[in-house]
């Protein structure tokens, strides 16, 4: 028996100890870290992003987010929206994004309704209504329930995260180091520019964050890799030949779900319960994927959601603007990272229509002759705002300059 057992106990110590060690490392990355610790910190610093691959923890996460925002406008809607900045407003703390990729119909109006009970200074919901997920022949009439997902939530997921911390265990060492190198910058007020390009400027929470610095901001929006900014061209080339083999979400049909409309009448019913004011709205596509869809005849499915759209936000009393069409906010192809996902700069244009067309709704928020301002001097469809926190963009200023100076008085002195 004591054989057994010390043999038992040779065995145990070292799975013991790796697993302490990963256990560790997911904390420490912050993989591990229940997502409402993380939206408590960024909604007390906007130096980090998190990024997260599994759903139900995303959702978790913008859920606990709502409750330390204190904004007035919110953003709802899929990936195709997610590049909308608080930046675009004049007081960027009256603005959240809650915007999550993959968001359909039905999540939208879950996502509206939690604002609603989360939210006590709600005054205006912008809302993407995506006509190609009306399809008939993609649609699924199953509604997508958030408490499903948070239900759902395991903060460790321990057998994907255990298996991807073992695997990379080295690069994620790595990342870390860098990261905690940045934090010093921030804490100890020595700047380093090979750190903060490296970095974006941000503090990376989460394994997607530390291995391709995606993730979302502290405003909800999403901070793209460099690498995918990098593809765009290539992975707009390719949305073309999965336009041409019919495969991806934007195919052609026409007719279309039903169900979808009913989704977004007990939305807009909601909205109007709570006198909250909505504005409906669909972002553009890539100019050569709309051409497509508009001359070929193969996508009737999609005037007749629209139509079916724009009826329903009227009979509601709600506006509804449908920007599918890029030439509408001069969008050209250099500005979309695919055929469905605009820039932060096509972004930019589209919100620049949609307050030019609602000023009574959106004027008190936005000075538009600012973000027009901004829009015609952009060097960078992709970047057109800091992606790191303007706290951190003032220390790096600020602090190279009185090590300069400090010098020089020593120099004068001597």
């Amino acid at each position: 028996m004591r054989r057994f057992l010390k043999d038992l106990l040779v065995f145990l110590i070292p799975v013991i100890i790796v697993m302490c060690v990963v256990w560790t490392m997911g904390i420490y990355s912050g993989e591990a870290i229940h997502p409402r610790i993380i939206a408590q910190l960024q909604a007390n610093s906007c130096d980090y992003i998190y990024g997260k691959s599994h759903l139900a923890s995303r959702v978790a996460y913008r859920m606990a987010q709502l409750d330390y925002t204190q904004a007035e406008v919110f953003i709802v809607g899929s990936s195709r929206s997610v590049h909308f900045r608080d930046q675009f407003l004049d007081d960027p703390d009256k603005f959240f994004n809650i915007s999550l990729p993959g968001t359909k119909t039905e999540s939208v109006a879950s996502f509206v309704e939690q604002i609603i009970k989360r939210s006590s200074n709600v005054k205006v919901i912008l809302v993407e209504v995506e006509p190609t997920i009306f399809n008939s022949r993609i649609a699924s009439d199953v509604a997508l329930r958030l408490e499903d997902y948070m239900d759902l939530y395991d903060p460790m997921e321990s057998e994907n995260v255990v298996k991807y911390l073992s695997e990379n265990s080295n690069y994620l060492v790595q990342q870390l180091i860098l990261r905690d190198l940045s934090l010093e910058t921030i804490f100890l007020k020595e700047p380093n520019s090979k750190i903060q390009n490296n970095l974006d400027g941000v503090i990376p929470l989460g394994i997607e964050a530390i291995y391709s610095r995606t993730g979302f901001r502290c405003d909800g929006s999403i901070m793209e890799s460099p690498i995918i900014i990098q593809e765009a061209t290539s992975d707009r080339e390719l949305a073309l030949q999965h336009i041409e083999a019919n495969v991806g979400l934007i195919q052609t049909g026409d007719t279309i779900e039903p169900m979808r409309f009913t989704y977004i009448e007990q939305l807009l019913q909601r909205v109007q319960q709570e006198q909250i004011q909505i504005i409906g709205y669909t972002m553009p596509y890539e100019p050569q994927i709309h051409e497509i869809m508009v001359t070929t005849g193969d996508y009737s499915f999609i005037d007749i959601a629209i139509q079916g759209i724009e009826a329903l936000f009227d009979e509601y009393g709600f506006p509804y603007a449908n920007l599918s069409d890029p030439t509408m906010i001069g969008a050209e192809s250099e500005m979309f990272y695919d055929a469905e996902h605009p820039s932060e700069l096509a972004t930019l244009l589209s919100y620049i229509e949609l307050l030019d067309r609602y000023p009574e709704i959106l004027g008190d928020y936005s000075d538009i002759d600012r973000l027009r301002s901004v829009a015609n001097n952009v060097q960078d469809p992709f970047r057109v705002f800091p992606p790191f926190s303007t706290y951190l963009q003032d220390e790096i200023t600020t602090q190279s300059k009185p090590l300069a100076e400090s010098e020089d008085s020593e120099k004068a002195k001597s």
